[in-house]
């Protein structure tokens, strides 16, 4: 994985770009974590790619586990996935309700989901 920090408004922001190992697990995901927090971020930008083609394939149950952890950690997280990528079907109808919470959505470009990312008011512990 590669990872840069982006400064959107008052907000820093992990760009995770698509590198020789996507994640793929929930080990993968807290490197991520890891990474969001050495580099001072509080969300998350997944590029198209940074995650394994399980991920897009509800059974295996990845995309669950990792939105979880994601909740869990309260870091707020967007993927770039254009419509025409999105598996059509279940994934489709996951794709949809994702996208009504605040912990996880699906953007088709990166102008999108960083708007949205900058414009979240992340709660204090």
């Amino acid at each position: 994985m590669n990872y840069t920090r982006i400064n959107q408004q008052s907000s820093a922001i992990l760009l995770v770009s698509s590198g020789d190992q996507p994640v793929g697990s929930e080990v993968q995901l807290l490197e991520v974590l890891a990474a969001c927090s050495e580099l001072s971020c509080d969300r998350i930008l997944f590029e198209r790619g940074s995650f394994a083609p399980d991920f897009f394939q509800l059974s295996t149950r990845l995309a669950g586990e990792i939105l979880l952890k994601l909740s869990m950690y309260r870091v707020p997280a967007a993927l770039i996935c254009p419509v025409d990528e999105i598996p059509p079907g279940k994934f489709t109808e996951f794709v949809l309700e994702t996208n009504r919470g605040y912990a996880f959505r699906f953007f088709a470009d990166h102008p999108s989901a960083l708007c949205w990312l900058a414009s979240l008011q992340i709660p204090s512990l």
